[in-house]
């Protein structure tokens, strides 16, 4: 068996050296509408939890949950279910999730002339109820804008120029988010960024837990994706072409647990590092629940502004995970609470955002 699994892996890694785009697996705009779209009754507000859900999360397990209290209250809450105990056993990151589906909920709001009112309720990370939100009423409306761009964020893995960011661009971005650090390609610390996450992403693909958890939230055929609409999908990891449809033809996401491919997960990530303009270091003060969640609407709104500018980010904070880096990142790069680890770096193309979403009937109760 562990020769199979790394004969068909070696298969399908030659295809991808010449097939292009195509036999592409189900997207975002694949899946039909579903009619639980149609969550609360309202309208607008059903309009305002559909761009909410459109939030990064860590797997993408969005790990949100709604409770109408009235037409104008809403109670924000994380379903344990779709924690990551083996990768983020501290729900840091179900936080910053959380953080940047309320900055979404927040600009969907604005555009329709209400304001959002965010009160924390949790005291620590593994509370239920997080947030309660009163939408109150505002004018004018927001523009719009900020609505196409949460439709088309996307996260691009590979693309990336190795140029470092130019002034102006680096200090809209900085305007934005505040806690900021960028490390561009060819300083000392971005070499030593590069090495922590290649060492941190080895270690997590030699460890059973995390390795059977990232397996847990793959969808690896079309049938899984349209039933979950969330996870991992091939199109999200950017394994398109003839390539996927071999790997979703040919081999099982169970075997990402041999040997052959999680040596291959490493070499993956050792091509991937190198290949940007560098890294920005988003953190925080502390790790507390209200500094967790204002770091993923601070997350969210970089996220929402590097598109228009050319320029390409790709998540990759697993040195964060792994505890015995992040204090050593915190001293180098010499933010307080790193909290995010993000390649970026321009881009010549852009493609549509492909990752799943859960409609708003499947998270509100």
């Amino acid at each position: 068996m562990r020769r199979r699994s790394f004969l068909l892996s070696a298969v399908a890694g030659s295809l991808a050296a010449w097939v292009g785009p195509g036999c592409g697996g189900v997207t975002r705009t694949d899946l039909p509408r579903s009619p639980s779209a149609r969550a609360t009754g309202n309208v607008i507000l059903d309009a305002i939890l559909e761009i909410a859900s459109l939030a990064p999360s860590s797997h993408n397990v969005q790990p949100w949950a709604v409770r109408v209290e009235s037409p104008r209250r809403l109670s924000v809450l994380s379903v344990k279910e779709r924690w990551l105990p083996a990768v983020d056993p501290n729900n840091r990151e179900m936080l910053l999730s959380l953080g940047a589906f309320l900055e979404n909920l927040t600009l969907a709001a604005a555009v329709h002339s209400l304001h959002a009112d965010i009160a924390l309720v949790a005291k620590n990370a593994r509370d239920a109820l997080v947030a309660d939100v009163t939408l109150e009423p505002a004018s004018p409306p927001a523009s719009d804008a900020d609505l196409a761009r949460t439709r088309s964020r996307r996260t691009l893995r590979r693309k990336l120029d190795t140029t470092p960011l130019r002034a102006a661009d680096l200090a809209h971005l900085e305007r934005l988010t505040g806690e900021l650090a960028y490390v561009a390609r060819g300083e000392g610390s971005c070499n030593y960024l590069d090495e922590v996450t290649i060492e941190a992403n080895r270690i997590q693909a030699y460890r059973d837990d995390a390795q059977a958890e990232l397996v847990r939230w793959i969808r690896w055929s079309n049938d899984e994706v349209e039933q979950h609409r969330d996870g991992l999908t091939l199109p999200a990891l950017e394994v398109t072409g003839l390539t996927g449809w071999f790997a979703r033809t040919f081999l099982s996401k169970e075997s990402l647990l041999s040997p052959s491919s999680r040596e291959r997960a490493v070499n993956i990530a050792r091509e991937l590092v190198p290949n940007s303009g560098g890294w920005i270091v988003l953190g925080s003060k502390d790790d507390g629940v209200a500094e967790l969640i204002d770091a993923g609407r601070r997350f969210q709104r970089l996220f929402l502004q590097v598109r228009e500018r050319g320029i390409g980010l790709h998540p990759m904070s697993q040195a964060l995970e792994e505890g015995r880096f992040r204090e050593e990142i915190a001293a180098r790069i010499g933010v307080p609470t790193p909290q995010f680890l993000l390649r970026i770096g321009y881009c010549g193309s852009y493609d549509n955002p492909v990752s799943p979403r859960r409609p708003p009937g499947w998270f509100v109760g």
